[in-house]
C-alpha cells in the first residue's frame, strides 16, 4: 500500500481539533505506558549529532522480543524523555519528526479497509475523552483527506471477514442516525437499531447490498419511524436474563481481563457487589426487582439527568472506533448485539457507582471510569474474544437475547 497519497478517511468531527499538550493531562501517556520505538525510528536517534542527547536516549532503550520493537526504560514510572515541564525533550528540542510512530500519533487510531481510512481519538487520552465527550451537540462524522509516511501508525482489517464492508460508511451513518435520534429513549435507541440491523442482514442475504445507501432516508420517513416505535415498544425486558448475563460476564471478564480497576487500584468490581446486593440474601426475582428499580433510579438521576450528553457521546464513539457494525465475521445484527452487550456491561458499572456513591458521584468519576474501559476495548483483545465466546451460545435467538439486555424504561 502506499502511504505517500491521499486516503479517503472518515472520523468525528472532533478529531481535526485534537493538540497534544502533556500539561494539560499531566502527560499521562507519558507515565505508566510502556513507549515503543518502532526500529526507524531507532535508526533516527543513532544519527542524533549531539553526543549528550544521543547517548541520553539509546542507553534508555532495549530491545522487546514479543513486540519486536525498542522500548523506553521507565525512570520509576515515566518516560525518561519527559522534563519537568511536562513536554518530551526529543520533540522540544528537533521538533515531531522524531517521534517514534507509538508517540506520534496516539491517542489516534486509524484503521484501513482497503483505500478507506477510519480514524478516531483513543478514550484513553484525557484531553482526547473531554473534546469527544463533553460536547452537548451530536456527534458527527466528516470526511476527509489523510496522507502520512508512517504506515506502522495503521491498524489493519481483514477486507473479506467484514461483513458488507463496502458500505461501512453508510452503515455507519445510518446508525448514528438511530444512536441519537433524541425522539427515542436511549434504550429504545439501542432496540431501534437492532431491528435496522436485521433489515440490513436480510439486504445483504437476498443480493440487495445497493439499496443500504437507502435506509437512512426510509428511517427518516414518518411511517416508518412509527412502525419502528411499535415494533421496538413490542420487545420485552427480562430481568432475570440481564441480572444472569451482567454477573456472569463480570465473573468471567474479571478473571482474565482485568475489567474494572483503574490506574490508582480503584476496585470498580466492588460497586456490582455492593448495589445488587450480591452479598446480602435475596430469595426471589421481586426483591431483586425491587433493588433493580432502585439502582436505575439512581443513575438516572446522577448520571443521566447530569451527564446523559457525556453517556450518549461515549456510546456513539464507541461505535464508531470499534468498527461495528463490520467488527467481527459476522452478521451485522450479531456484531451488533457484541457491541450492544460490551455496552450494556459498561452501563452496569455505572449503575452500580451511581446507586454507590449517589450525590457523590461526580464527572470526574465518570470520565475515570471512561477511561478504564476504552483501555480494555482498546488494549485487551481478549475482552472482546472472551464476550464473544460468552455470548455466542445466545446469539442464535437474538429477540430473546435482546430482551435480556435492554430495559424499557431508561
Amino acid at each position: 500500500m502506499d502511504f505517500k497519497k491521499n486516503f479517503v478517511c472518515v472520523e468525528p468531527e472532533y478529531v481535526k481539533d485534537f493538540r497534544c499538550d502533556g500539561r494539560k493531562c499531566n502527560a499521562k501517556c507519558c507515565r505508566g505506558w510502556q513507549v515503543d520505538i518502532d526500529r526507524r525510528t531507532h535508526e533516527v536517534y543513532k544519527s542524533i549529532s549531539d553526543r549528550e542527547m544521543r547517548t541520553k536516549i539509546l542507553d534508555n532503550l532495549y530491545w522487546n522480543e514479543p513486540t519486536n520493537t525498542y522500548r523506553m526504560n521507565l525512570n520509576q514510572t515515566s518516560c525518561p524523555m519527559l522534563g519537568d515541564d511536562l513536554l518530551c525533550s526529543i520533540q522540544k528540542t528537533y521538533g515531531a519528526g522524531y517521534l517514534s510512530n507509538t508517540c506520534a500519533e496516539f491517542p489516534r487510531r486509524t484503521f484501513v479497509i482497503d483505500d478507506f481510512v477510519e480514524r478516531s481519538l483513543s478514550m484513553t487520552c484525557p484531553v482526547a475523552a473531554e473534546l469527544a465527550l463533553l460536547n452537548p451537540e451530536p456527534m458527527k462524522l466528516v470526511r476527509t483527506k489523510l496522507n502520512t509516511t508512517r504506515a506502522a501508525c495503521f491498524f489493519y482489517r481483514s477486507n473479506q471477514e467484514m461483513p458488507a464492508r463496502k458500505f461501512l460508511y453508510q452503515l455507519q451513518s445510518i446508525s448514528f442516525d438511530v444512536l441519537q435520534d433524541h425522539r427515542l429513549t436511549l434504550n429504545q435507541r439501542l432496540k431501534a437499531l437492532a431491528i435496522v440491523m436485521s433489515e440490513l442482514d436480510s439486504l445483504i442475504h437476498n443480493g440487495r447490498e445497493q439499496q443500504l445507501e437507502l435506509v437512512s432516508r426510509v428511517y427518516h420517513s414518518a411511517d416508518y419511524f412509527q412502525s419502528l416505535t411499535a415494533r421496538v415498544k413490542s420487545i420485552p425486558f427480562v430481568l432475570p436474563h440481564y441480572m444472569t448475563t451482567m454477573f456472569g460476564l463480570l465473573e468471567t471478564l474479571n478473571a482474565k481481563a482485568i475489567v474494572y480497576y483503574s490506574p490508582t487500584q480503584r476496585v470498580f468490581v466492588n460497586y456490582p457487589i455492593q448495589a445488587f446486593q450480591t452479598d446480602e440474601t435475596i430469595t426471589t426475582w421481586q426483591q431483586m426487582a425491587t433493588v433493580y428499580d432502585r439502582n436505575i433510579e439512581a443513575y438516572r438521576e446522577h448520571v443521566l439527568t447530569r451527564f446523559g450528553h457525556v453517556v450518549e457521546n461515549y456510546l456513539v464513539h464507541s461505535f464508531f472506533a470499534g468498527i461495528y457494525p463490520c467488527h467481527a465475521p459476522m452478521t451485522l445484527l450479531n456484531n451488533y448485539l457484541l457491541f450492544l452487550t460490551l455496552w450494556k456491561f459498561f452501563e452496569f458499572g455505572l449503575i452500580s457507582m451511581a446507586t454507590v456513591m449517589g450525590e457523590k458521584f461526580s464527572l470526574d468519576d465518570l470520565l475515570e471510569f471512561i477511561e478504564r474501559f476504552a483501555n480494555r476495548l482498546d488494549h485487551a483483545s481478549l475482552f472482546h474474544q472472551m464476550t464473544l465466546d460468552f455470548i455466542t451460545k445466545e446469539l442464535s435467538e437474538p429477540i430473546e437475547f435482546l430482551s435480556g439486555l435492554v430495559d424499557d424504561g431508561v
